[in-house]
């Protein structure tokens, strides 16, 4: 019976970090013209890899947000009656940050677009942290020099990892 708690205390801890990790990044901002915010305005945000689109309506105040969004490059476009449609192009969405975006629309035909290209380094100014995705492939081209990556982790966090299988 002691034996079956312990094991349960340890199972128990072991698995609390994994529950603070996240895969995901966030977009958020707020739409506004001349005059202040726009309510009611679409957003859609499209992944330009896989082609998935989603879509919200900014709230009274103007602001949207896109949780639990792929890492990846984006392309987010919005529109609202009255106004030109606005299209940012590259926003690159990192995995545990925030990107900011707050659209400012113009007057005008709905026909018309205003474009703008987000480069891949942009300001964090949601708050003061640095970071960087490493991808799977720097990852397997580390100079481990034959030795094994894992050895000082605890048990419970050891996952066998075999060439090839890093996604």
């Amino acid at each position: 019976m002691r034996s079956a708690i312990k094991l349960m205390l340890i199972f128990c801890l072991c698995a609390v970090p994994a529950l603070s990790q996240s895969n995901t990044g966030r977009l958020v901002g707020t739409v506004s013209d001349a005059s202040g915010a726009i309510p009611g305005a679409t957003v859609v945000v499209k992944d330009n890899k896989t082609g998935k689109e989603r879509t919200v309506t900014t709230s009274d105040d103007g602001s949207f947000s896109f949780a639990q969004l792929d890492p990846g490059i984006y392309t987010v476009t919005v529109t609202a009656s009255g106004h030109k449609s606005f299209a940012a192009n590259d926003a690159k969405i990192d995995v545990g940050r925030d990107y900011s975006l707050n659209p400012t629309l113009e007057a005008g035909n709905i026909s018309e677009t205003i474009t703008v290209t987000a480069g891949a380094d942009v300001i964090n100014s949601a708050n003061a942290e640095l970071s960087n995705t490493v991808s799977p492939r720097q990852i397997q081209e580390l100079p481990l020099n034959g030795r094994n990556p894992q050895p000082g982790a605890p048990a419970c966090f050891r996952v066998p990892i075999e060439r090839g299988q890093l996604a």
